[in-house]
């Protein structure tokens, strides 16, 4: 049946040099198990090119029968979405994480403090919310303080992705039939797995050595709950 594809990436450094191993999963739109692709190393840093060459390497009769594809918002992860007809769900961890940092919750000294606090409650009404008047008025109110002077760059940019990329970030709610997770955890539990392998071993020097214990231990590990917006506790 049809099926949704979840993808990060995972980066490491060998001899200096950068490396990036690319993971995929195909998760079906009525089940709740993952189950991982073989995971792909590539050099260099996670691109849009290499991305586009890594979802290639999916048999097209797979590929046909993908609608939706969960991500974080990595350059030009819109168009490759375009490109294939798929929904787009990008991930709210990562989204929020990133505005949590530059918020600074506990630092009541820094500049624009209590904006800052209300632009994560509008942005987090805007991924999460069921009523759609109330998302509207909370993009209307996150433009009107995007407007404002004393914004700092960084957090006028967040404001602005959300308010363009919202539709993306609601794709859970607006293409409830697909049962779309909100965040790319399950690719993430299976990247910290991994670091903690790849810590434990010395003899990791080369490319071909980091490619084939990375493959092993998808290999023996292929599965992993991947459960949608709805039913996250």
């Amino acid at each position: 049946g049809d099926c949704i594809l979840v993808l990060d990436a995972l980066w490491h450094t060998i001899a200096g040099a950068e490396w990036t191993t690319y993971i995929l999963g195909l998760r079906a739109v009525n089940g709740e198990v993952l189950v991982f692709l073989r995971p792909i190393l590539r050099p260099g840093h996670e691109s849009q090119e290499q991305w586009r060459e890594i979802i290639g390497t999916i048999p097209k009769r797979t590929r046909k029968r993908i609608r939706a594809v969960i991500a974080d918002s990595f350059a030009g992860v819109g168009t490759l979405a375009d490109e294939e007809g798929w929904v787009l769900q990008r991930c709210h961890f990562h989204f929020l994480g990133k505005l949590a940092t530059l918020c600074g919750n506990r630092k009541r000294a820094i500049r624009w403090w209590e904006q800052r606090q209300r632009v994560q409650a509008l942005v987090r009404y805007i991924l999460c919310d069921t009523d759609a008047r109330r998302v509207e008025c909370a993009c209307r109110e996150l433009a009107r303080l995007a407007d404002d002077a004393r914004c700092p760059v960084r957090i006028r940019r967040i404001m602005r992705s959300t308010i363009r990329w919202r539709h993306h970030f609601r794709a859970w709610y607006e293409h409830p039939h697909l049962r779309l997770p909100t965040t790319t955890n399950a690719i993430e539990n299976m990247n910290g797995r991994l670091r903690s392998l790849l810590n434990r071993h010395r003899g990791l020097c080369t490319p071909d050595a980091l490619q084939r214990w990375i493959v092993a231990y998808v290999w023996f590990h292929p599965r992993m709950k991947c459960r949608p917006k709805n039913l996250q506790k």
